[in-house]
């Protein structure tokens, strides 16, 4: 189960973890508009349970939301983005 929250983390910022909340509830919305770029083969699994719903989002950087989803995945735990290269 994923429990996304600061409280006791080291290295988290909050706005940063709001933003990722954000992206995974929308990354399955049909309705969303993306740009089309491609941001490189790095993929990232989100499992678990958010606010009582259930995650299971695939983030990769094949466009510009998953780019941000990628992204805000790694600045919510004030880490740099993984990328291949």
């Amino acid at each position: 189960m994923l429990a996304l929250s600061c409280s006791g983390a080291k290295r988290c910022d909050p706005a940063a973890m709001k933003r990722l909340i954000r992206e995974l509830r929308d990354a399955d919305d049909p309705a969303r508009a993306c740009t089309e770029q491609y941001g490189g083969p790095e993929r990232a699994h989100v499992t678990g349970t958010l606010q009582g719903r259930a995650v299971d989002v695939t983030l990769t950087r094949t466009n510009g939301c998953g780019i941000a989803g990628y992204e805000a995945l790694f600045a919510a735990f004030g880490r740099p983005p993984l990328l291949a290269g």
